[in-house]
Order: structure tokens, then sequence, then C-alpha cells
């Protein structure tokens, strides 16, 4: 197996973030990548401040 990471800025909120999410996930699966995990990574504040996405394949 292969695992890669990506880091998401959350510059969007609600849908528009939902959408380009969506867009980066479809854009790694027509090379073989799933999503293996979604980690919220919180503030000091208590909002999110960026995503840890985990992208496997194989």
């Amino acid at each position: 197996m292969q695992y890669k990471v990506e880091i998401i800025q959350p510059k969007l909120s609600g849908k528009k973030l939902a959408i380009n999410m969506e867009d980066l996930l479809n854009e790694h699966a027509q090379n073989g990548w799933t999503l293996h995990s979604l980690v919220p990574q919180v503030s000091t504040f208590g909002g999110v401040d960026h995503y840890i996405c985990v992208l496997q394949k194989g």
C-alpha cells in the first residue's frame, strides 16, 4: 500500500468547502487514490485551522 498526505486549508466554509474537498478527492481518485482518513486540526481558539487528508493506494 502507498499513502499520501494532503493538507487542506479551509479558505471556504460550508457547501463551498465540501465542493472543494469533493473536487480534490475526485481528482486523486482518477489516479487510483482513495480516502483513508480526514482529520481536522483545531486551533487554540476552537475553529478548524486545517484538515489532514490521508489517501491510500493499492
